[in-house]
């Protein structure tokens, strides 16, 4: 996949061949082979030059990507190696990792030296991810439908509670309504922020929000300023967790000037979210059993006692 790169950036065989100190006709090969498990063709080769296909320039990016990942773990990976002080930790949007960046702040006070691997997943993934044992630790969102309804063995706590918010354009009808009203959302294109493709946040605003018949309308976006972007310039409305909103690490992501937010009725009268904190009572990390402590220290009760129960 260097190579790979190396070629697209240096566009020729032979330049990249002088970098790498192999010959042309080996890095030709390895293109070559690489081609061949794909079933793709990445390269347009043609006498004395050698041009991307539609594909190959696709391709770049993938690569780009693996590779800055797979960087990111052999750091991690040396880290842990220095240092035994170790919580890994997984969070289902920007909302929770702002979140979490206050509690974990108690944290590093305590222990400096902890390291702390981090991934923004859906919750699907967190919650399989801490009971297989590969996180330690994950915020998830509870509106209305359970996050951990499929595994009962976790514990959890509570970390956060507030309001579910419409955001909506001061281009739009809706800006000036005191509160938005169920009917006010039919037929309307409705935007919510997921790192992954789920259907577990999607399920929820559609539990919360019975006038919406059509889901169709309700689509997700992987990216915070996207959203930001298309509800500014009001090309839809899209769902806010109130409270979270104010993070110093969402203040450059968002212009509060090109978004108003506005309190959303509902059956029950609420639109009330809770973010979780979620573990495995059986995870012995000294670090994970630190951070606990410190949050029974704020919550006034032990995180640890309370067992999640499917309701």
């Amino acid at each position: 996949m260097k190579t790979f790169l190396l070629v697209s950036q240096l566009g020729s065989f032979e330049k990249a061949a002088n970098v790498e100190l192999r010959s042309q006709r080996a890095v030709s090969k390895k293109m070559t082979s690489l081609e061949n498990e794909l079933g793709i063709q990445l390269f347009d080769r043609r006498t004395n030059r050698i041009k991307l296909t539609v594909a190959g320039q696709y391709f770049v990016g993938t690569v780009q990507d693996l590779l800055q990942g797979y960087q990111s773990a052999v750091q991690q990976l040396q880290n842990v190696q220095q240092n035994n002080a170790l919580l890994r930790i997984g969070y289902f949007s920007i909302f929770e990792a702002a979140l979490l960046h206050r509690s974990l702040k108690k944290l590093q006070e305590k222990r400096p030296a902890t390291q702390f691997v981090l991934q923004e997943l859906s919750n699907e993934h967190l919650t399989e991810s801490v009971v297989n044992g590969n996180l330690d630790l994950a915020l998830s969102i509870n509106y209305g439908i359970d996050p951990l309804a499929n595994t009962p063995k976790l514990s959890s706590f509570d970390l956060y509670q507030n309001q579910m918010v419409l955001g909506v354009s001061p281009l739009n009808a809706l800006a000036g309504k005191k509160v938005v009203e169920q009917a006010d959302l039919q037929g309307k294109d409705i935007l919510y922020y997921s790192p992954e493709g789920s259907t577990f946040l999607l399920e929820s605003f559609l539990f919360n929000n019975p006038s919406i018949q059509n889901y169709e309308h309700v689509r997700r976006v992987s990216s915070f300023e996207q959203m930001q972007l298309l509800v500014a310039l009001n090309q839809a409305i899209a769902f806010y967790p109130q409270g979270l909103l104010n993070s110093s690490l969402l203040a450059n992501l968002q212009d509060t000037r090109d978004i108003i937010f506005k309190p959303i009725a509902s059956p029950t009268g609420q639109q009330a979210y809770r973010i979780i904190a979620f573990y495995s009572p059986s995870n012995q990390n000294p670090v994970l059993k630190d951070y606990l402590h410190l949050n029974k220290n704020e919550l006034g009760a032990n995180p640890a006692d309370k067992q999640h129960f499917i309701h």
